[in-house]
C-alpha cells in the first residue's frame, strides 16, 4: 500500500481513517480528501460540504473517477448501514426523502449540464492513475492468487462497463480487440 502520494493538489498521505488526505499547504489545499478534490475537478463543480463523495467499490484508495459518486449523507449512510453509522436508527419520513430527492434533480444537481473535453478527462486520469495505465485500476480480489486482479474501465452510451485479468498483458489484448484506446503512461 502507497502511503504518500505526490499530486497536482500537494502531497497526499493516508489518514488514520485510511483515506488520501492532502498535507501540504500548496494551493490551500490542506487536510481536504484526494478523492473529493478529483471529483470536483472531474466534473468542474465545487461541492457543497454536506455532499459526501463515495466509493463504490469500497475501496477508500481506489480514487480512479469511475470509482466515486457524489451523495448526500443520508444516500451515503445507506450504502454504509450499520450501527457505526450516525444515520444507523433514524427513520426519516417519505415527506423527508422526497425532498431531499427532489432537491437533487435534473438543474439542482451539482453535475448539471457539466462536461469536460476528451483531452481534459484524459489529463485527470493520468493525474490519478496510479498504474501507469490509462483507465487501469488494481482491484483488490481473495478470488485470485496474486490478490488483485487489473480492471480496465469505460462507458458505452452513458453506461459503466469493465474489462478485467488478473494479467496485464491479458487485459492489453482484450481492451485492443474491443476497439478501445490503450495507453501506457510514461
Amino acid at each position: 500500500m502507497i502511503e504518500v502520494l505526490h499530486t497536482k493538489w500537494g502531497t497526499a498521505k493516508l489518514n488514520n481513517r485510511n483515506y488520501y488526505q492532502i498535507s501540504t499547504t500548496k494551493e490551500g489545499n490542506s487536510k481536504k480528501y484526494l478523492h473529493r478534490l478529483i471529483y470536483e475537478e472531474f466534473w468542474g463543480v465545487k461541492l457543497p460540504t454536506e455532499i459526501h463523495i463515495h466509493h463504490k467499490d469500497g475501496n477508500k484508495l481506489n480514487n480512479c473517477i469511475l470509482n466515486l459518486e457524489a451523495l448526500t449523507p443520508v444516500e451515503h449512510y445507506s450504502k454504509h448501514k450499520g450501527e457505526n453509522h450516525p444515520m444507523y436508527g433514524r427513520n426519516l419520513s417519505e415527506e423527508t426523502k422526497k425532498k431531499i430527492s427532489e432537491s437533487r434533480k435534473g438543474e439542482k444537481h451539482p453535475l448539471y449540464g457539466k462536461h469536460h473535453s476528451k483531452e481534459t478527462r484524459q489529463k485527470i486520469s493520468k493525474s490519478q492513475n496510479t498504474t501507469g495505465y490509462f483507465r487501469v485500476t488494481k482491484q483488490n480480489t481473495s478470488n485470485c492468487k496474486q490478490g488483485f486482479i487489473w480492471q480496465y474501465s469505460y462507458c458505452v452510451e452513458g453506461k459503466q462497463k469493465a474489462i478485467r485479468s488478473v494479467d496485464i498483458n491479458k487485459l492489453k489484448e482484450k481492451v485492443i480487440s474491443k476497439g478501445l484506446e490503450w495507453r501506457e503512461y510514461k
